[in-house]
């Protein structure tokens, strides 16, 4: 059965917005919560980035019921994952067990920040298998002690534990990312339903979901709306460029070669319920067993959750 989900977009909405939006979603009816965790915003237009794991925690205090999963965490670089782990124990126990660690291998952008560099990405998909199995020791309950080349934990134990530790999704899009994926989690993110990612995914573990998200730009006014798309224009780079892109500047810079034309391709655009519906039907179609929405447009508690709730869920699996 499909489940749907919300994404909290950090880069434009503050912490408090998004806990209240987290509740409004909730009372909508969806299924689960998606968030970003980036330290930088990807355009300049943007108007936010608050810290994504204080916000978690304010939102899985504040819901009951909906599933909460990072869209997704870099646990290398920027952070280091014994502290991942320990955040992620934490929001386990705030949230009863609703929790689950989206993990992939970063964005430039964001991770560069504490100055280590940027690796190329045969050593980042290194450093994120490597980060998954320390993590998984230390929601073991064990002491760990782990050195190696890329990473090393010195006699670290985490004392608040739940019964049952975060399942893990993992990011994929090339063949390294769906085999970390099949080797180290339960379930594959891909930021677009690319049927291909889902298929590989799935017939290589023989088991296992896949998760995807659409952007949607909601407005009654089609030029609101459409102005409104252009908040994801850094989606249309390619996660290549994505990844690699070292500032706000440089997705600018991108950003204006991104047509009108091309935007609305990427993002559900206006107040016809059609376009997400059939965007959202491909991506089922494609092998994705959860899709969350993110909305850009400038409403995104009470006008567009009641469109969602009254005129593109009903029309949904």
């Amino acid at each position: 059965m499909t489940t749907y989900g919300f994404t909290l977009f950090s880069e434009l909405n503050g912490p408090t917005a998004m806990v209240e939006q987290a509740e409004a979603a909730e009372s909508a009816g969806f299924d689960f919560l998606g968030m970003s965790d980036h330290f930088h915003p990807w355009l300049s237009r943007h108007t936010d980035s608050p810290f994504a794991w204080s916000v978690l925690g304010a939102v899985a205090s504040r819901t009951e019921q909906l599933e909460l999963i990072t869209l997704v965490t870099c646990p290398f670089v920027r952070y280091h994952p014994a502290v991942i782990a320990q955040a992620a124990a934490t929001v386990q126990l705030l949230s009863d067990g609703r929790f689950t660690l989206g993990l992939g291998a970063g964005e430039n952008l964001s991770e560069h920040v504490v100055g280590r560099g940027w690796p190329p990405i045969d050593v980042r998909h290194a450093m994120l298998a490597e980060s998954v199995e320390v993590m998984r020791r230390l929601w073991s309950g064990e002491w760990v002690t782990h050195r190696s080349p890329r990473l090393t934990v010195e006699d670290a134990k985490i004392w608040s534990l739940p019964d049952t530790p975060p399942r893990i999704a993992i990011a994929g899009s090339g063949p390294r990312s769906i085999e970390l994926a099949t080797e180290h989690a339960e379930a594959i993110v891909c930021d677009s339903p690319d049927p291909n990612v889902a298929s590989s995914f799935k017939d290589a573990k023989g088991h296992g979901e896949a998760i995807t998200q659409i952007p949607v730009a909601y407005d009654p006014d089609p030029e609101v709306a459409l102005d409104a798309a252009h908040h994801f224009a850094f989606g249309a780079t390619g996660w290549k460029v994505m990844s690699e892109l070292p500032n706000v500047p440089g997705f600018d810079a991108t950003a204006e070669l991104v047509s009108d034309d091309r935007i609305t391709g990427l993002v559900a655009t206006g107040a016809d319920p059609a376009t997400l519906v059939d965007r959202v039907k491909a991506a089922i179609d494609a092998g994705y067993d959860h899709v969350s929405v993110v909305q850009v447009g400038p409403d995104r508690t009470d006008g567009f959750l009641d469109w969602w709730r009254d005129e593109v869920r009903p029309e949904l699996p």
